[in-house]
């Protein structure tokens, strides 16, 4: 899945949808016009707050989620290398198997050695896709 950025903050509407997940940070490290390749979806279905949110690498190479509002979809394919879990009726994620490890975004964003190499390969892989 590939989507281009066309705003870098919410609108007030859009903060309102997304509720508790919209309000904790309103400026994200994306750049308008910029393309981005999508690594994981996360579904959340609350009645504080709602929305779709995608895993991309910012432009400081962090992976990171966001809102998908703040994008629109260039390439609609799903990566083969998603799988699909439901956490609950609330929560859905369509993530790299590996992804779903116990503490992996903690640890990526850590740095820890074995984290960061399977990310790479994660990466590698879906990158090829687009």
């Amino acid at each position: 899945m590939k989507i281009k950025c066309i705003a870098i903050k919410l609108e007030k509407d859009q903060l309102i949808l997304l509720g508790k997940y919209g309000n904790a940070k309103n400026h994200f490290s994306v750049s308008i016009g910029k393309e981005y390749i999508v690594f994981g979806l996360t579904f959340r279905f609350e009645e504080f707050g709602s929305g779709c949110f995608v895993e991309i690498l910012s432009d400081n190479n962090h992976l990171i989620q966001v809102p998908i509002l703040l994008f629109n979809m260039i390439d609609p394919r799903p990566s083969k290398h998603w799988e699909i879990k439901q956490f609950s009726e609330k929560l859905i994620t369509f993530w790299p198997p590996s992804m779903y490890k116990d503490f992996y975004h903690d640890d990526l964003s850590e740095d820890v050695p074995d984290v960061v190499e399977d990310f790479l390969e994660v990466k590698k892989k879906i990158l090829f896709e687009f």
